[in-house]
């Protein structure tokens, strides 16, 4: 099974996957809640799935810019400009609840601090 399709933003009524080909964007806490665990000396996890997008999947229709910063000039992540940030991937119908052929999840990326990962260097982006 693949990902699951659901509405959003840019899906105009449409059910899509929306990646990212950004782990930092994928960390924040809207798509990536941070969890406590007081079990386990209060350190605090995400986790984030590390998937696969078919290139041709991706075109000038589908590669939108970010949508959390308030603060336009607040650049997300060095490797990646803001507006490439958020992939919209339709189903090949929309009759098909889950992308299996072009979207594949093979890893979890689990991230691990000692305090909130909002006081990370990497997270400056967050309040912005």
């Amino acid at each position: 099974m693949g990902p699951l399709t659901g509405p959003g933003c840019w899906a105009a009524g449409e059910t899509v996957v929306y990646v990212s080909p950004s782990i930092e964007y994928c960390a924040h806490p809207r798509y990536a809640e941070p969890w406590n665990n007081p079990n386990n000396n209060g350190k605090y996890h995400q986790l984030v799935f590390q998937c696969r997008v078919n290139p041709k999947c991706l075109n000038s229709d589908n590669t939108r810019p970010e949508t959390l910063l308030r603060d336009k000039n607040v650049q997300i992540d060095k490797k990646l400009s803001n507006k490439e940030l958020e992939w919209v991937i339709r189903p090949p119908s929309q009759d098909i609840q889950y992308i299996t052929d072009d979207i594949i999840c093979y890893g979890l990326m689990l991230r691990t601090t000692d305090g909130h990962p909002e006081q990370l260097p990497s997270s400056h982006w967050w309040k912005s």
